[in-house]
C-alpha cells in the first residue's frame, strides 16, 4: 500500500512533523527543498505563501442606553474605543459590519482609510458582546507603511491626434469597443485602455457634440434626418435614412418614425426563395432607445436559410400596433423589385416569419398593395410559448 501512494506523495508533498510555535516552523521549511515544493509550484500557478496573523486583543465594557434617553450606535461606541486604545480614527474607516453567529456578537472591521493608495493591509475589528462586554482584535503583524504610494497608477492622458479621433468617434455615436478598434487600426492606441476610453467618452460627450448636446427636439430631428438621406450616401454600403416622419399631437409628445438601411441592403429586400416569392422575418424589440420607442429589425432569408438584416425601423408605438407597420410595409414596397422570372401564375407573394402578433401581421397585410402577403409562425416563438 506505500508503495502505491508513493508516487502521489512524490506530487503533493511530504508532511514533516514541525512544532506549533511560528518561528521553528519557518526555520524548519527550506524553500530549496523540490520534494517540500507545494502543487501550485509545480504546475505553474503563482503561489503566495499566506504568513499568520498575530491578534492583540483589548476587552472593553460599554453601555448604549443613556440617562438622558438616548442610545448610542455600535459604530459611535467602536470609534470611542478605538481611541481609548490609543489609535487615531481619522486613519482608519469603517469597511463593514456583520453579525458573527458563531460567537454571537456584532463585529465592525475598520481598515486604513488610504488603503487604496498606499495598500498596507492593516486592520482592526471591534466587536460588541452581550451584557455590554466587547473587545478589539488588532492585527499586530500587519502594520501601518507609513502610507507609501504602492499602488497608485500612472495617469493616462491622450495625445492630441488620439483626441482628434476620439471626438469624432463621440460625435459618431461609436461605442467604446469600436472607439478602441478605430484607434488600433490608426496606430493610434498606445497607451490607452478600454476603461479610459469608457471615461473619456463619458465626460467629453456634451463638449464633443456642442455646449446643450443633443436635446431631441423636434427641429434637431429634422435636421439629423435630412442630412443622412440615404439617397445621398456616398457608396452603396454607407447606412442613411430611408424614410421619416414626426407627428406632434397636442398636448403630447412628439412621434418618431424612421427607417435606416443602405442601397444595397434595400436591393437584398427583394431576394427570392423561389422565382416570386420573398422571405421575410419582422419583430417588434423594446428598451433600446430612450424615447421608448419599438425597434423593428427587417430581414430576409435565401434558399440556403440564411438571414441577412436589411433595414430597421423605428416606431411610436405603443407595441406592435397596426399603424406602424402597415407605415413600415408601405414605405419598403417603394424598393421592391418585380419577379425577376414569369411564372405561369405570376406570383407576388411574401412569406412572412413573425410571432403571433395580431397588430404586426395585419398591419403588413394591409400596407402591401402589390403584394400578398402569407404568415408563418416562428418555431422558436412557438418552442418558448
Amino acid at each position: 500500500m506505500r508503495r502505491a501512494l508513493a508516487p502521489l506523495t512524490n506530487v503533493l508533498g511530504r508532511v514533516r512533523s514541525r512544532s506549533s510555535s511560528p518561528s521553528s516552523s519557518n526555520s524548519e521549511l527550506d524553500d530549496d527543498d523540490e520534494e517540500l515544493q507545494p502543487v501550485g509550484d509545480r504546475i505553474g500557478h503563482d503561489v503566495r505563501i499566506r504568513h499568520p496573523s498575530y491578534i492583540e486583543r483589548n476587552d472593553f465594557t460599554y453601555v448604549r442606553n443613556m440617562p438622558d434617553g438616548t442610545e448610542r450606535t455600535y459604530e459611535d461606541i467602536a470609534v470611542e474605543q478605538i481611541r481609548a486604545a490609543g489609535l487615531n480614527p481619522n486613519e482608519l474607516v469603517l469597511r463593514r459590519n456583520f453579525n458573527n453567529t458563531k460567537t454571537r456578537c456584532e463585529r465592525f472591521k475598520f481598515v486604513c482609510a488610504d488603503v487604496r493608495v498606499c495598500g498596507c493591509p492593516y486592520y482592526i475589528y471591534v466587536n460588541f458582546g452581550r451584557r455590554g462586554k466587547g473587545s478589539i482584535e488588532e492585527c499586530v503583524n500587519n502594520r501601518h507603511n507609513d502610507h507609501i504610494p504602492l499602488a497608485r497608477r500612472p495617469k493616462i492622458r491622450a495625445t492630441v491626434r488620439q483626441k482628434v479621433v476620439l471626438d469624432a468617434c463621440v460625435r459618431d455615436g461609436v461605442m467604446p469597443l469600436g472607439i478602441m478598434r478605430r484607434l488600433e487600426a490608426e496606430g493610434l492606441a498606445q497607451g490607452l485602455t478600454l476603461r479610459y476610453v469608457q471615461r473619456y467618452k463619458t465626460n467629453h460627450k456634451t463638449a464633443a457634440l456642442g455646449q446643450a448636446g443633443f436635446m431631441g427636439t423636434v427641429k434637431e430631428y429634422e435636421d439629423l434626418f435630412n442630412a443622412f438621406a440615404v439617397e445621398d450616401t456616398a457608396s452603396d454600403d454607407t447606412a442613411g435614412v430611408v424614410y421619416w416622419e414626426i407627428n406632434t399631437p397636442q398636448n403630447q409628445p412628439a412621434q418618431v418614425r424612421v427607417i435606416v438601411s443602405s442601397k444595397r441592403l434595400l436591393k437584398r429586400l427583394s431576394t427570392e426563395i423561389v422565382p416570386g416569392i420573398l422571405g421575410w422575418c419582422v419583430d417588434g424589440t423594446y428598451k433600446l432607445n430612450r424615447e421608448r420607442h419599438v425597434t423593428v429589425p427587417i430581414g430576409v432569408f435565401d434558399m440556403h436559410r440564411k438571414f441577412y438584416l436589411c433595414a430597421f425601423a423605428i416606431v411610436p408605438g405603443p407595441g406592435e400596433n397596426e399603424d406602424d407597420f402597415g407605415w413600415i410595409a408601405t414605405q419598403l414596397e417603394k424598393y421592391l423589385e418585380p419577379p425577376g422570372r414569369e411564372t405561369r401564375h405570376s406570383r407576388s407573394i411574401i412569406q412572412l416569419i413573425s410571432d403571433s402578433s395580431a397588430g404586426l401581421v395585419s398591419g403588413l397585410t394591409k400596407g402591401f398593395t402589390n403584394r400578398q402577403l402569407e404568415s408563418n409562425r416562428c418555431w422558436f416563438h412557438t418552442k418558448g410559448d
